[in-house]
């Protein structure tokens, strides 16, 4: 399978959610695709990635937004604002809501520190997007198959 040339044999660690930490994945297929979509495919994603493979019909944005807000405790309410020209839509749903232990103090040292966590957060937010496009071509070649 196409998917295995890319991640090999990784599989990604299963985090257990509670009440101050929630970590999610999930792709929303449309309904008329649920016969299309390489059963294979979607086996992976739910063993090796701890997805939910949730079909959809498209029409409403209720059903992904509720979703999305549930997985983050509510922080995050309207991701999408459309769907009705999507196949597909690969989720990653991580929210932590807790307090510091210690609450940081801004000072010229911290804010030099926060700003090279800034820069290295947008570096790997970039790679992500990157695999999460390679993820999409993927998933687009196994619609097809």
């Amino acid at each position: 399978m196409q998917i295995d040339s890319v991640v090999g044999d990784y599989k990604a660690k299963k985090y257990t959610n509670n009440d101050h930490m929630s970590f999610a994945h999930a792709m929303f297929i449309k309904e008329a695709y649920k016969n299309s979509v390489n059963k294979e495919y979607t086996t992976k994603l739910v063993d090796r990635y701890n997805a939910e493979i949730i079909y959809d019909p498209f029409v409403s944005l209720d059903n992904i937004n509720s979703w999305v807000s549930d997985k983050t405790f509510h922080l995050i309410n309207n991701l999408v604002d459309d769907v009705s020209s999507q196949e597909f839509i690969l989720v990653n749903a991580h929210a932590i809501d807790m307090e510091w232990n210690q609450p940081i103090q801004a000072t010229p040292e911290n804010i030099e520190i926060c700003m090279k966590l800034v820069i290295n957060m947008r570096i790997l937010v970039f790679i992500f997007l990157q695999l999460m496009v390679i993820i999409i071509v993927l998933s687009n070649l196994m619609i097809m198959l």
